[in-house]
């Protein structure tokens, strides 16, 4: 309605309100009446569908009873012996067995329930078909293979088949069979049936029912396989599959209700009410074109819609007439505020009415003068707020060349590049650093100067940080030479209105401190080994100096018993001296292949068994403790994290000194455990000299 003259629009608005009115007292009436209707058409679909069903029902129950009852007649029991006949009778000869022909042929005569009936042997082989031509005809003469014989066989009940091709009329066929048992109850033979399903089409349908009709109903078995179809019987001669059906899904799926669907059939839409066949898996439902179900429906709403639009016409004329009363001064109004906003801020409006209208345009005489003392001042302050602009300019423009000079002056390269890794800005420092002028550079990605194997952690860097993270690494580039320089880079993410896109960094050149790493690294490596060789030097010279050490301890000592009796009491002390400085070097050895054993020999920390450790370090000692006439004891020892060799030469250690560093009382120690938190504290006690407390 914009732009819409008022002598138009007020007539306008007036109608437009009363067809709201109408058209909400229409639509409530409309829709009480329509939901009736709905909920009438859906309960007459769910009675429908229900006697479809029963009807259906009945049928299946009367030839269940048919075959139940005559199976139970006298003789049918009573199979002929007969001699070897031609195979392609598929059963007994015509002359024979006539007494279950003869019942065979009074069911098929008296009901037309039943297309043909047959009698099987418990293996499944036919006995006897009837009638007899379609028993030379058939294709087979067992029926040992059918589902509905294996069912029969599992359960000993009367079974109902779904749809299958029958094997003695080659068509379409349901079967219904039950067991034949002889007087002492055990099963001899099945009695079978197979359905008229052309009668079960017309189930439910009376002889005025003829030409195309506009509901039916239809059943399908458990695999949606049409049965039997009111409207259309060739479905069911083409096995038509319905399984795709909406109401046929929600049957199969023991639902049942209403619905409404396009139909894949037909493509048209329908309304279904739909149930499951008790006792047999089916589906059975009742269709009616929506068209038709909701005839007096289509009908309200154009009944409806012709009331509406004579309302609209009535009030319509009557809007007119009303504004006719009111436009003339607005349109009065209307020209003077034009002229106004116009900028004629001079013109006067001329309303002499007394009423809204009149004020209104007093208002607006009032406004316009108000406005023309605005005018003037909103000119002043234009001219002062560009001259701010201006100088406000000029001070981003200095902010921000003393912004670049600080950037191009820094040795480390600053950059930004789009969210497709493209460079966007390069600092000058770049071509000090890589070789690279800025030109060059522009719009490729770093990508092409990477090293290969940094390739892979770049991108990922890179997405981490188009997802909002800040993220330093360290990548190796290619120089315009070809030399590979380290680079730190520090990466940040560009957001414009909570979105990233872009990121914008720092690439700071590591080369000297990556090489001194490399170099500390070679000279540890160069430690690490120069100690290996020591320690390994260590361990061989301590192992052999032992040997001849030994040989001078043994031959010195030896020397004094021999000829204690012939040497002085100078030479006796000169020999204790040679005894007693081997033994000391002996002990020094001693402990330097202890030393290269540490360093050597240490294995990763295990559970180490106390107990065990201790009991080692006895029989190292054995003969230290029995020369001493020493008592070695001890409390529980527990488990604990470590290197059980270790282990043993801690206690070999303590136990030593304590015999070694005693009174003239042989010696007594005692080794004890106690746990503190987490920690196993560790005791010797002995009664030996002691350590001086100075």
């Amino acid at each position: 309605m914009h732009g819409m003259r008022l002598s138009v629009k007020l007539p306008l608005l007036i109608v437009v309100t009363a067809v709201v009115v109408i058209c909400a007292v229409v639509l409530v009436s409309f829709f009480t009446t329509r939901n009736s209707l709905v909920d009438i058409e859906l309960e007459a679909q769910t009675i429908s569908v229900n006697m479809y069903a029963s009807a259906i029902t009945f049928y299946l129950d009367e030839a269940r009873s048919i075959l139940e009852t005559t199976a139970e007649q006298e003789g049918l029991a009573d199979f002929v012996p007969v001699e070897p006949v031609d195979p392609e009778l598929h059963g007994v000869p015509d002359d024979k067995a006539m007494l279950q022909r003869n019942i065979a042929k009074s069911i098929l005569k008296n009901s037309d329930v039943f297309d043909y009936i047959q009698l099987l042997k418990p293996d499944g082989t036919i006995y006897l078909l009837e009638p007899y031509d379609l028993q030379i005809d058939a294709i087979s003469g067992s029926r040992a293979y059918a589902d509905w014989y294996k069912e029969l066989m599992s359960s000993g009940d009367t079974v109902v088949s779904n749809l299958r091709i029958s094997n003695a009329t080659r068509k379409p066929v349901v079967t219904i069979a039950t067991p034949v048992r002889n007087s002492d109850g055990q099963l001899v033979g099945i009695w079978a049936g197979g359905l008229s399903l052309g009668k079960l089409s017309k189930v439910g349908l009376t002889e005025s029912q003829t030409g195309p009709l506009k509901q039916y109903g239809y059943v399908t078995d458990s695999r949606g396989l049409i049965i039997a179809h009111q409207a259309n019987p060739r479905y069911v001669q083409e096995q038509t599959d319905f399984s795709s059906v909406l109401p046929v899904q929600a049957a199969l799926a023991g639902e049942q209700g209403t619905m409404q669907y396009i139909s894949p059939m037909g493509g048209q839409n329908e309304l279904a009410a739909y149930t499951p066949l008790a006792d047999t898996g089916w589906a059975v439902a009742s269709v009616v074109p929506t068209e038709v179900a909701f005839a007096p429906l289509y009908r309200l709403t154009l009944n409806t819609a012709i009331l509406g639009i004579i309302a609209v016409i009535i009030m319509g004329i009557g809007g007119w007439a009303i504004s006719r009363q009111v436009t003339r001064p607005l349109q009065q109004l209307t020209e003077g505020a034009e002229a106004i906003g116009a900028g004629d801020l001079s013109r006067h409006i001329e309303v002499t009415t007394g009423d809204e209208i009149g004020q209104l345009a007093s208002e607006f005489n009032q406004m316009a003068e108000s406005l023309a003392d605005k005018e003037a001042q909103l000119r002043e302050y234009a001219a002062q707020l560009e001259q701010k602009v201006e100088e406000r300019t000029r001070e981003l423009q200095a902010s921000e060349e003393k912004y670049r000079d600080l950037v191009e002056e820094l040795p480390d390269v600053v950059f930004s590049v789009d969210q497709n890794g493209a460079m966007t800005y390069l600092s000058p420092a770049v071509e000090s650093m890589i070789g690279y002028s800025v030109s060059e550079l522009m719009g490729r990605t770093f990508a092409d100067f990477l090293h290969p194997d940094d390739l892979t952690p770049a991108l990922e860097n890179f997405m981490r940080t188009l997802s909002g993270e800040t993220v330093v690494g360290e990548l190796r580039f290619f120089t315009r030479s070809g030399e590979l320089r380290w680079l730190r880079n520090s990466n940040k993410p560009i957001f414009e209105k909570d979105h990233v896109v872009g990121v914008r960094g720092v690439f700071s050149d590591i080369t000297a401190r990556k090489q001194a790493e490399e170099k500390l690294r070679q000279t540890m490596d160069e430690l690490q080994r120069s100690n290996a060789e020591l320690e390994r030097f260590a361990y061989v010279a301590s192992h052999d100096l032992q040997e001849p050490l030994r040989m001078v301890a043994s031959y010195t000592q030896l020397l004094e018993r021999r000829y204690r009796d012939r040497l002085d009491t100078d030479a006796t002390e000169f020999i204790n001296y040679a005894v007693d400085g081997a033994r000391r070097m002996q002990q020094l050895i001693n402990d330097l292949l202890a030393y290269s054993r540490v360093g050597t020999r240490g294995k990763p920390f295990e559970p180490t068994d106390m107990e065990a450790a201790f009991e080692g370090a006895l029989a190292n000692l054995q003969v230290a403790i029995k020369e001493s006439k020493a008592k070695v004891t001890h409390d529980p020892l527990p488990t604990v994290m470590g290197d059980d060799g270790q282990l043993v030469q801690v206690f070999q250690n303590l136990i030593h000194n304590a015999i070694k560093f005693r009174s003239q009382k042989p010696p007594v120690v005692h080794i004890s455990a106690k746990q503190k938190a987490d920690e196993w504290v560790f005791s010797v006690k002995d009664n030996g000299i002691g350590i001086d407390p100075q």
